[in-house]
């Protein structure tokens, strides 16, 4: 018995895994400490034969890393050790300076946020891992705000983006000029993926599609229900540019288990709000679907948008007075823009004398709430793991789900509504969908499915990571992602392929991820494709 435990504890470690994690150390390190820590990690991730991304800021670190678990979790402990010891020397420094208080390295309160997550079933597992490994020093964990672009270097030399934005944009206009030369009869048939977005009908959801102007200055926001009744539309108008706070400074809003998050929304649930801080992209294969309560998704491309949304008088009246709860992916985005809303409601003057960053005819919010640990860690808490079973979206669909009219599908939502909105309680999942990462899995395999049919048993936390089919539900049930050209349900943007493959799905005027399904997919061209077969012919004309 012990032998076999043994075993299977040895097979477990050296299990592929995704570890997403993020901290923000209590003392600020020095520029020096940053160089030295970005260097400490590069060498101790290629020690560990660890690939990602890393980013070192003065004020902390955010990654995801691929490699064994056991490697993983020597990787955080001998990182947080790192951090303790550097933040007690810059203590110390502090003390000689200043004369602070002498602080003991058991009082050092370094907290890792990490998450463990699983590789997909439906993709090659080398496929899904980093290849290689970058580690970077960067002023900031995650940028709220957006940084001015540089094109040339200290040396006078263009960067490679330049040439690389170059290059894309004249392969663009060429891949242009070619879908304008089709003939007539195919033109309805033959049309790229951003037609696709400006043209298809509002999906059942709520959320808005892809925007062609920039997001920094004219973006949308849905509210997004099960009730397509509640649907607002706000828009965030152009406005000059925030002064940069210091958001480190600024406390963040008050976090909550994944526990603590059910029970707090559903028992607030008619002076609640939820404020998903992701892209468009991510929110539009997942978000939080609960009856009676709106969830505001802004239409962004970049995080940075974020601030002129925040701004936004449609904004501002759509949570004054309201009970706040904002999520993201990991948690990290929303320790930064809770801040920043903290910030704008705790201020009603103006900035730099311009404008006003809170309307002051309008009630500040009661209070504002955010996620801890992000989607991932609440779906590693209620979610379902669908690694467990071998069904599909591409199965569920050949087994004959049928694809109903956008009407339809709303009335069903709204007569389901009523029951699902009487069944929930704290225990339930309250997210629907898939949880989109930034690594090359695309998607987490751990999905969320909201009880239907008054299936109070589904997704709980004792029965966490489950099999779909062990209560009655399938992978259908959790789709909230439509075709942009047909309205069938489809989340996939790759189609069966793996992201590495760069198959996917982009808009040709803003390069954005849009959901085309695998049927209609064959009768569009998508931002990058046939780059090879215009350059080519580009070189004969030029030849001759």
């Amino acid at each position: 018995m012990n032998k076999n435990n043994e075993k299977d504890e040895n097979n477990n470690n050296q299990k592929i895994m995704i570890a997403l994690y993020y901290v923000y150390t209590p003392q600020f390190l020095s520029a020096t400490n940053t160089t030295k820590h970005t260097t400490f990690q590069k060498e101790l991730c290629q020690k560990l034969d660890l690939n990602g991304r890393i980013r070192v800021s003065y004020e902390g670190i955010n990654g995801v890393l691929s490699g064994t678990l056991e490697h993983l979790l020597k990787y955080e402990e001998v990182a947080h050790e790192e951090l303790v010891r550097v933040c007690l020397e810059e203590y110390e420094e502090k003390k000689k300076k200043e004369g602070a208080v002498v602080v003991a390295e058991e009082d050092v309160d370094v907290e890792m946020d990490v998450k463990y997550c699983h590789l997909r079933s439906d993709i090659p597992p080398e496929k899904q891992v980093f290849d290689s490994l970058m580690v970077k020093e960067t002023r900031e964990v995650v940028s709220l705000h957006e940084q001015k672009p540089k094109t040339w270097d200290e040396e006078g030399k263009k960067k490679k983006g330049y040439w690389r934005r170059r290059r894309r944009n004249r392969t663009n206009k060429k891949t242009s000029i070619v879908n304008q030369n089709q003939t007539t009869n195919d033109e309805n048939v033959q049309r790229d993926a951003a037609q696709a977005c400006f043209t298809a009908k509002e999906e059942s959801n709520n959320i808005s599609p892809p925007i062609a102007a920039d997001s920094a200055t004219t973006s949308n926001i849905s509210s997004s229900s099960t009730s397509p009744s509640n649907a607002t539309t706000i828009t965030a108008t152009k406005t000059k540019p925030l002064e940069e706070l210091d958001l480190s400074k600024i406390p963040t809003a008050q976090h909550l288990s994944p526990q603590e998050w059910n029970e707090k929304i559903l028992s607030s649930s008619s002076n609640a709000v939820l404020i998903d801080t992701r892209n468009i992209y991510e929110s539009r294969i997942g978000h939080f679907t609960i009856p009676s309560i709106p969830t505001l998704c802004p239409n962004t491309r970049k995080y940075s948008s974020l601030p002129s949304i925040f701004k936004s008088n449609e904004f501002q009246k759509s949570i004054a007075g309201k009970e706040v709860f904002m999520y993201c992916t990991g948690g990290v985005r929303c320790e930064r823009a809770s801040s920043f809303l903290k910030a704008l409601t705790d201020n009603s003057g103006s900035d730099e004398g311009e404008e006003k960053v809170w309307n002051e005819s309008l009630k500040k919010p009661n209070n504002i709430y955010q996620l801890k640990g992000g989607i991932q860690r609440y779906l590693e808490e209620y979610g379902t793991n669908t690694t467990c079973t071998t069904t599909t979206t591409t199965n569920v669909e050949k087994q004959g789900t049928e694809v109903k009219t956008k009407n339809e599908e709303v009335d069903k939502e709204q007569k389901d509504s009523t029951t699902i909105s009487s069944s929930l309680s704290s225990q339930n999942c309250l997210y629907r969908g898939k949880n989109f990462v930034f690594d090359p899995r695309r998607t987490d395999p751990v999905i969320g499915i909201v009880p239907t049919n008054g299936n109070n048993s589904q997704t709980t936390a004792t029965t966490k990571h489950q099999n779909p089919t062990s209560h009655g539900n399938d992978i259908s049930s959790s789709i909230v992602g439509r075709c942009l050209l047909c309205n069938k349900l489809h989340d996939d943007y790759d189609n069966g392929y793996a992201p590495v493959d760069e198959k996917e799905s982009r808009c040709f005027r803003c390069r954005c991820l849009v959901l085309v399904c695998t049927d209609c997919r064959q009768h569009v061209i998508c931002w990058g494709e046939k780059e090879e077969e215009n350059d080519i012919e580009e070189e004969k004309k030029d030849s001759k």
